[in-house]
């Protein structure tokens, strides 16, 4: 978001408004049609600002 956005943000913040949306709906499997999208553009993004995202990888070869 940072490399996106030009700001930085607070890490324990984001990480804990994260857990928070999760924790908020436990059952839900986050696999939405367009779920493979947003794994593509996050990859595309990582790849444009060189960022290494191994579990983001792992995740897509999997599906």
């Amino acid at each position: 978001q940072s490399a996106l956005t030009g700001k930085t943000f607070n890490d324990v913040e984001l990480e804990q408004g994260m857990i928070k949306a999760f924790e908020g709906d436990l059952k839900h499997g986050c696999m939405g049609r367009s779920a493979p999208a947003r794994l593509d553009r996050a990859l595309e993004l990582a790849n444009e600002f060189n960022l290494e995202v191994p579990t983001l990888q792992k995740i897509k070869d999997n599906l």
